[in-house]
């Protein structure tokens, strides 16, 4: 997957496409045609992060699940390789094919079942999650006051902190993708105050 592109908004379309042709009992060239119309419906970039169109990329990827169903019914031809091929989404948005992982077929292994799904715990980027977790273990366990805490240091990797984008939010939306924002904010809450 592109760097720039978020996982909500692009892989997001298929599994609402799979979602529904499951619904539809597609198969054969019908469902092979639909995910590559959905394909050209997948998108959605980081630069939108901490702002309305985020939450946008859920909302189109659930909505563009049906008007695949709607042009199948055109008959129109299949399009084979609109995943995998070299003008396919693989290949566009992400580098290409892995052969390990085409050799499993589709459906193996599934990640729903193991390792298994996970409940995102906070309504912000899940990058900055594991850092929230060591912050409000360190706070409740040491019962760190916020008057108590002179600096925070995180030390990570550009694979956290370009994503998590705003070293300063300027409001609630940005907040959501500010580290030093929910830090601060699990500083405030753990002591019962008001983030």
């Amino acid at each position: 997957m592109s760097k720039a592109c978020t996982s909500s908004g692009t892989v997001g379309t298929f599994g609402a496409y799979a979602a529904a042709a499951k619904l539809l009992r597609l198969n054969g060239d019908k469902l092979r045609s639909g995910f590559g119309i959905a394909a050209s419906f997948a998108a959605g970039i980081r630069c939108n992060f901490g702002t309305m169109t985020k939450p946008l990329h859920v909302g189109r990827a659930a909505e563009t699940a049906l008007p695949p169903r709607c042009w199948l019914r055109a008959d129109s031809p299949p399009i084979p390789d609109a995943l995998d091929g070299p003008w396919g989404f693989y290949a566009v948005q992400g580098g290409g094919v892995s052969p390990e992982k085409t050799s499993q077929g589709f459906g193996k292994a599934w990640t729903i079942v193991d390792p298994g799904v996970s409940i995102k715990p906070y309504p912000c980027g899940v990058l900055t999650h594991p850092t929230i977790d060591l912050m409000l273990k360190l706070v409740t366990e040491n019962d760190v006051k916020p008057d108590d805490i002179e600096a925070v240091k995180v030390y990570a990797g550009t694979n956290i902190l370009n994503p998590i984008r705003y070293p300063i939010a300027a409001n609630h939306l940005q907040a959501k993708f500010s580290l030093p924002a929910a830090l601060a904010m699990i500083a405030l809450a753990a002591q019962g105050r008001q983030a």
